[in-house]
C-alpha cells in the first residue's frame, strides 16, 4: 500500500501543479515575437544612434521633418539618466511578472482587476453596439437601399415599359388610322394659328 499513497500523493500533486500553471501565459508563436524583437533591435540601435556625441540620428532625419522637430532642453547627461531609469523600471516590472505568473502557485485573478481581464471591455462595448443599435441601423440601411433607391430606378424601368406597351398599341399598321390622325394634328395646328391671329 505503500506505493499506492505515494502514487497517490505524486498524483494530487501533479494536478496542483496543473492547476497553479492552469493561467499561465503562454509564448506567442514566431511569426507574431520574431518581428516584436526585430523593431526592438532596430529601436535600441536608433537609440544608440542619438545618445549625445555620437551620430545624432535627429540631424540625420532633421530634412523629413522641416522644422518640425522640438529639441529637449535637458542636458545629455540628464538624457542618459532618465534613459537608464526607464531601463531599469522596464527591469523590474519584467522580474515582477516573472515571479508572478511563473513561480507563484496561487491564482493570479486577485492581482488583476476585472475591468483589466475583461480588456477595459471594449470587446463588450463593440459587440452589443453592433448587435443591438448598430445591426437596426444596418437592417434600416439596407431596406432604405431596397425599398427606397432599388424601388426607384425599378419604378422609372416600369413606367417606361409600360408606357412602351401603352404606345405600341396605337401603332396599328393601318393607313386611315394614321391619316386620321394627321388630319386631327392639321385641325389642331389651324385652331391654335386662328386663336393667336384672334380670328
Amino acid at each position: 500500500r505503500a506505493p499506492e499513497m505515494l502514487q497517490g500523493a505524486t498524483g494530487e500533486h501533479i494536478e496542483n501543479n496543473e492547476h497553479a500553471h492552469a493561467h499561465v501565459p503562454k509564448e506567442s508563436p514566431s511569426l507574431m515575437w520574431v518581428p516584436l524583437v526585430v523593431l526592438a533591435i532596430a529601436a535600441a540601435v536608433a537609440g544608440g544612434l542619438n545618445l549625445p556625441g555620437v551620430f545624432t540620428l535627429e540631424h540625420f532625419l532633421e530634412p523629413i521633418f522641416i522644422g518640425g522637430l522640438h529639441e529637449l532642453t535637458l542636458s545629455g547627461e540628464m538624457q542618459v539618466a532618465l534613459g537608464a531609469l526607464a531601463i531599469a523600471g522596464s527591469a523590474l516590472g519584467i522580474l515582477a511578472a516573472r515571479s508572478v505568473y511563473l513561480r507563484s502557485t496561487k491564482s493570479v485573478e486577485r492581482l488583476e482587476p476585472e475591468i483589466l481581464r475583461r480588456a477595459w471591455r471594449v470587446d463588450e462595448v463593440i459587440a452589443a453596439f453592433f448587435g443591438g443599435p448598430g445591426r437596426a441601423i444596418a437592417d434600416g440601411t439596407a431596406d432604405f437601399d431596397r425599398q427606397v433607391v432599388d424601388g426607384a430606378v425599378n419604378g422609372v424601368g416600369v413606367a417606361v415599359r409600360e408606357g412602351g406597351t401603352r404606345l405600341r398599341e396605337t401603332q396599328t399598321g393601318y393607313v386611315r388610322h394614321y391619316a386620321l390622325g394627321m388630319a386631327g394634328g392639321a385641325a389642331c395646328l389651324l385652331a391654335f394659328f386662328f386663336v393667336r391671329v384672334g380670328l
